[in-house]
Parts: structure tokens; sequence; C-alpha cells
């Protein structure tokens, strides 16, 4: 699984992250339920982790301390994902990373499982409303852009 992979590639490099750290399971919960979805296991570990943050330049938006309270801007996954439902994003879609150009995110569609009871990785515009996938978990995702680093 590569959410394992990438678990040990953060501890591993812990000093190039900037991460919030551990997450209660009751507050992964509380978010989940608000957004009215359900984290895909790897993404749910690398919150419970690490929160939410960046390594090796590159940002997971994630839980800041408390879905409710935190502040309303990247990297607070409520906020991000809530801000686009009324902007074209697809229903059962959380954004969790930005590309950094032509207003393209990252996003994990939970409408899909595939066989390993993992949510894909889908590019979404949100200009265009495009949508494409290019990973098929968290794990992969994370793992496409550390291994470049280790």
């Amino acid at each position: 699984m590569s959410i394992i992979r990438v678990l040990k590639i953060i501890e591993n490099n812990i000093e190039e992250s900037d991460f919030v750290g551990k997450i209660k399971v009751d507050i992964v919960k509380k978010t989940e339920n608000i957004l009215g979805l359900k984290f895909p296991k790897s993404y749910r570990m690398f919150i419970e982790n690490y929160g939410c943050g960046d390594i090796f330049g590159i940002e997971i938006f994630g839980i800041i301390s408390d879905p409710i309270t935190d502040v309303q801007t990247i990297p607070n996954v409520l906020w991000i994902t809530n801000e686009f439902k009324n902007k074209g994003l697809p229903k059962g879609y959380i954004i969790i990373s930005e590309t950094g150009d032509d207003g393209s995110y990252y996003t994990i569609n939970t409408n899909i499982k595939n066989d390993c009871d993992e949510n894909p990785i889908y590019l979404w515009n949100s200009f265009n409303l495009k949508e494409s996938k290019v990973y098929d978990s968290f794990g992969d995702f994370l793992y496409d852009f550390l291994k470049e680093h280790v």
C-alpha cells in the first residue's frame, strides 16, 4: 500500500515538512459528517497522523485542529471543498491540493471505489470544470510527488 511508503518517507524527512500534527479520530469523523462523505483509508491515515501541511513543496489540505473553528482558508479541507461546491465542484469530491496554476486542484472522488477500497484522485479545473483521473488512490498521488525527493 502506497500510504505506508508515504508515511515512512515523511517520517524519514520530517525536517523537510511543516505539518500541524495528529488529529483525533472524532475530529476526523466530525469533518466527514459535515462534508457528508467518508474519507478513504489512505487520506484518513494521513490526516490522523499529520493533519495538513506541506513537504518538499507540496501542500496537502486537511484539518488544522477543528473543522468548525479552523481558519477559513487553505489548507482547511472543509473550507476549500465547501467554497467550490457552488462553483461547479462535482458532488462527492474533496479538494486535497492545488497544482499552482490554471485553477486546477487535486481531488478525491468519493463516488468511486477501486478494488483496494480506495477512491481515485482526479485533477479538476475550477475554470472550465473539466476533470480527469490521475491516480488510483491518495497514497499513490502523494507517493508520486515524494519519491522524487528521496
